[in-house]
């Protein structure tokens, strides 16, 4: 999601800093290299920087709306360590996914049936099973603080990853 993120805001004039800061954070504290003291400042900092869906509600705002919830969920999880700041942005990819499926297939009604059809699409499936296999693979690491290797295996997990918002272009 983060190139979205990224896209949206360059072409938005939007300063960039803050989201790149906070993945230069996060990738240390991932490490153990980081000892910043406040994750909540970093969270608030990254909420005023999102867009506003009552000023913007194209879809690359949406996407840049949900990828930066993702990031002020992540400082969340390093303040307080709620479960909630985890299973919270689940949702957010899966909604971008149905915004994308739902514009492709020129369906602008949400209905039952509407929503069954983007269900069964295959991003949509794609998305599910790569959520699955993501709980799986953080399930088989050791227990944080977690050593170089593991943030490497991290690292290279996340830019292998195709990016499936893009697939459908």
């Amino acid at each position: 999601m983060l190139p979205e993120l990224r896209s949206y805001f360059l072409a938005s004039g939007r300063d960039f800093t803050v989201i790149q800061t906070a993945n230069e954070r996060f990738s240390r504290m991932l490490s153990g290299d980081e000892k910043f003291v406040s994750w909540n400042g970093l969270r608030e900092n990254i909420l005023d920087t999102l867009p506003d869906m009552d000023d913007d509600g194209s879809l690359p705002a949406q996407f840049a709306l949900y990828a930066g919830l993702v990031a002020a969920d992540i400082a969340g999880l390093a303040e307080d360590g709620q479960d909630s700041h985890v299973t919270e942005p689940l949702g957010y990819a899966l909604e971008s996914i149905h915004a994308k499926v739902s514009s492709e297939m020129r369906v602008f009604v949400n209905a039952r049936a509407t929503n069954e059809a983007i269900m069964k699409h295959p991003l949509m499936q794609k998305e599910r099973q790569r959520e699955q296999d993501d709980v799986e693979f953080v399930g088989t690491l050791p227990k944080a603080p977690w050593s170089g290797n593991v943030v490497s295996m991290l690292r290279e997990r996340a830019e292998a990853q195709e990016n499936l918002l893009g697939t459908m272009r």
